[in-house]
C-alpha cells in the first residue's frame, strides 16, 4: 500500500472542493458489507467549474468478474454498466469517480489503485490536468486495525509527482452535501439495493451478493484488475 500525501491548505491547495450526499455515503458503505470480497461500483455527479466544487450525489454499485483472489483484488464487468450510463445522463450526471473496497486492511490505495485511478483521470478529463474532476474512494469496511465502529473511507486522486513525473495518490477532503431532496432520492435508493440484495441472498446464484448493481458507463478500453 502507498500512503497518501495530504493537501495542507497553504503551500499546496486542494484543487478542488468536494462534496457528497450521505446516501452517497451509505450506498458505498453498504455494498462493502455485504461480502468478504471486494467490491466496486461508481460515484455519480456534476462538476461546478465555476466554484471548483465536485458534487458526488450518487453511489452506484457494478458487478465484478468472479476470480480466484476475489478478497484482495476487483475486476469489474463490462455488461454490468450501461443502464446506470442512461440513468446519470436522464439525471443531468455524469460519472464523477469510483470506489471499491479493501475488506479486512487498510484504505490506502495500492500501487495498481493509483495506476487505475489515473487512468480514469486521463479517461474522463478533456485537458487531462492534475486538478481533473475524477476521484477515487476506497472503503474499509472490516479493517482489522480501525478501533471506530464506522468504516473507514479515504477519498483520493493523482497528482504528477516533480521529481520523477510518477503519479503520486493524494488525500482528498470532503464535505456533507445540504440538498434534503436528494437526500431522500438517495436513500430510497439505498433501501431498494437492500431490498434486491436480501432477495438474492436466497436465490441459487452462486455470484450473490456482489452483483448489486445498477448500470453506469461504457468503458472505452479495457482496464486492469483493480488492487
Amino acid at each position: 500500500m502507498v500512503t497518501c500525501s495530504k493537501y495542507n491548505g497553504r503551500s499546496r491547495k486542494q484543487p478542488f472542493e468536494i462534496t457528497i450526499t450521505r446516501a452517497a455515503e451509505l450506498v458505498m458503505d453498504f455494498h462493502a458489507h455485504l461480502c468478504s470480497d471486494e467490491i466496486i461500483g461508481f460515484l455519480g455527479g456534476v462538476y461546478d467549474a465555476s466554484t471548483e466544487t465536485l458534487r458526488i450525489t450518487r453511489a452506484l454499485p457494478a458487478r465484478q468478474i468472479r476470480q480466484e483472489h476475489a478478497g484482495v483484488e476487483v475486476e469489474l464487468d463490462p455488461e454490468s454498466v450501461p443502464a446506470i450510463v442512461e440513468t446519470l445522463t436522464a439525471n443531468g450526471e455524469r460519472v464523477v469517480g469510483w470506489y471499491h473496497s479493501h475488506p479486512v486492511f487498510a484504505t490506502q490505495p495500492s500501487l495498481r489503485d493509483i495506476e487505475n485511478q489515473f487512468a480514469y483521470q486521463l479517461m474522463f478529463s478533456s485537458d487531462a490536468q492534475e486538478s481533473a474532476p475524477f476521484v477515487g474512494a476506497i472503503v474499509g469496511p472490516y479493517d482489522e486495525e480501525n478501533d471506530s465502529s464506522a468504516s473507514d473511507v479515504r477519498m483520493f486522486h493523482c497528482v504528477l509527482s516533480a521529481v520523477d513525473d510518477e503519479p503520486e495518490p493524494f488525500e482528498l477532503a470532503t464535505r456533507a452535501a445540504e440538498d434534503a431532496r436528494r437526500e431522500m432520492e438517495l436513500r430510497d435508493s439505498a433501501i431498494e439495493a437492500r431490498r434486491r440484495a436480501e432477495a438474492k441472498r436466497w436465490s441459487s446464484s452462486p455470484a450473490m451478493p456482489c452483483q448489486c448493481q445498477r448500470a453506469m458507463f461504457v468503458l472505452t478500453r479495457p482496464v486492469a484488475a483493480f488492487r
